[in-house]
């Protein structure tokens, strides 16, 4: 017996089970990075635009106004479907680059870990809040053997 999926009904009706919404997510992963193999390019975006066009309820000669308010109405639906994919693009982008697994300390609330880094030595860093395209910040200088906390929000930091 298959699975069940957790998710809404429109979702569900398109997925027979877990196995294949998770076949449709790395397919998804695939296409982002550039990598996929079992189809061409054209082709993983035609099977990828199928399954989003059955959730929304539309076709693919549906016209913008009716894409729009599919979109509007089916907008949880369609990020309970990308979000997992994302999820795994952020941490796999980012952890597979040598220069980040050296400079970059990441955590993940999702799989415990907590939200405190810990500074070794004194370290000016440039920490911000940021929103969009704003780029003006300000540095800060974190102590000797302090510890600290990042509100989660938009931040970019700069050394």
């Amino acid at each position: 017996m298959a699975k069940k999926i957790n998710f809404s009904s429109a979702i569900a009706s398109v997925f027979e089970d877990v196995d294949t919404f998770m076949s449709f997510s790395q397919l998804m992963v695939d296409a982002a990075k550039g990598e996929v193999t079992q189809y061409t390019k054209e082709e993983a975006n035609a099977a990828i635009k199928e399954k989003m066009f059955a959730i929304l309820g539309v076709d693919e000669d549906s016209n913008r106004k009716t894409l729009r308010k599919a979109i509007r109405k089916h907008k949880n639906e369609v990020f309970e479907v990308i979000e997992e994919t994302l999820e795994n693009l952020l941490v796999s982008g980012w952890g597979e680059n040598p220069f980040f697994d050296e400079f970059v300390e990441i955590r993940n609330l999702s799989e415990g870990d907590t939200n405190t880094f810990y500074s070794v030595d004194d370290t000016i860093l440039s920490v911000s809040e940021v929103s969009g395209g704003h780029h003006d910040i300000i540095r800060q200088k974190i102590g000797n053997g302090e510890s600290f906390s990042v509100k989660t929000s938009w931040y970019a930091v700069k050394f």
